[in-house]
C-alpha cells in the first residue's frame, strides 16, 4: 500500500514539472497577474476571457519570454475604439491588453533585444464576421 501511494505522489509530482516545462517552453508563465476586471470594465467576462486567450495563444510564439503582467486597459480601449478604429465599419468592438514580460538573451526573438519589455500592447477586436480575434500587438 505504501508503495503504490509513493507513487502516485511521485507521478502527481512529475506531471506538475511536465507542466510547468511545458507553459516556459512555450512562453507564458504559469504565475502570470492577469487582471481583467477593473470597475468600470465595459466588457463580460466571458469577452475578456477570450482575448486573454487569444493574446496567450499568440504569447507562445515569444520562445524563451515569460509574460508577468497582462491587464485591461479601459481607457485605452474607449479611446481608441471611438477614435481610429471607429473609422472601420467591420470592428464593432475591441479590447486592450496591456502587459509585461522577461525576455530571455538566448531563446528570444531577435528585435526584442534580451531585455523586459513593459507595456507591450495587445489589440482584439471584434467583427460580426469573424468575432474576436488578434489585430496585432507591439509597443505603443
Amino acid at each position: 500500500m505504501k508503495r503504490k501511494t509513493l507513487a502516485l505522489i511521485l507521478s502527481g509530482a512529475g506531471a506538475v514539472l511536465l507542466a510547468f516545462l511545458w507553459h516556459a517552453g512555450c512562453g507564458i508563465s504559469l504565475f502570470a497577474k492577469v487582471d481583467t476586471q477593473p470597475a468600470g470594465n465595459s466588457h463580460t467576462n466571458a469577452e475578456m476571457q477570450q482575448a486573454v486567450s487569444l493574446v496567450r495563444k499568440d504569447f507562445r510564439r515569444f520562445n524563451g519570454c515569460v509574460m508577468t503582467r497582462l491587464t485591461y486597459d479601459e481607457a485605452q480601449t474607449q479611446e481608441e475604439l471611438n477614435g481610429y478604429y471607429a473609422q472601420d465599419p467591420d470592428i464593432d468592438d475591441l479590447i486592450i491588453l496591456d502587459s509585461d514580460f522577461t525576455v530571455s538573451k538566448s531563446l528570444s526573438q531577435p528585435e526584442l533585444g534580451g531585455a523586459a519589455q513593459h507595456g507591450w500592447k495587445w489589440i482584439v477586436v471584434h467583427t460580426e464576421a469573424e468575432g474576436w480575434k488578434l489585430l496585432g500587438s507591439g509597443l505603443a
